[in-house]
């Protein structure tokens, strides 16, 4: 947990929600000589984080 909120905590603009999309492909006949076909793009992790701050801005890391 540390290491990815000091990276975020570096920023002035900390991110608060996080989402990962995941593009499958599918092959015909499930013959890998064939041209894949591209699946819809899925979402497939979300997360958010709701982050305190104090009277001077600063981001409260001990509270999340």
């Amino acid at each position: 947990m540390f290491e990815e909120t000091f990276n975020r905590s570096l920023s002035k603009n900390n991110f608060t929600k996080y989402t990962k999309f995941e593009c499958n492909y599918y092959y015909p006949y499930n013959n890998y000589d064939l041209e894949p076909i591209e699946l819809p793009m899925e979402e497939r992790y979300f997360k958010t984080w709701n982050l305190l701050y104090d009277n001077d801005g600063e981001w409260i890391y001990n509270q999340f």
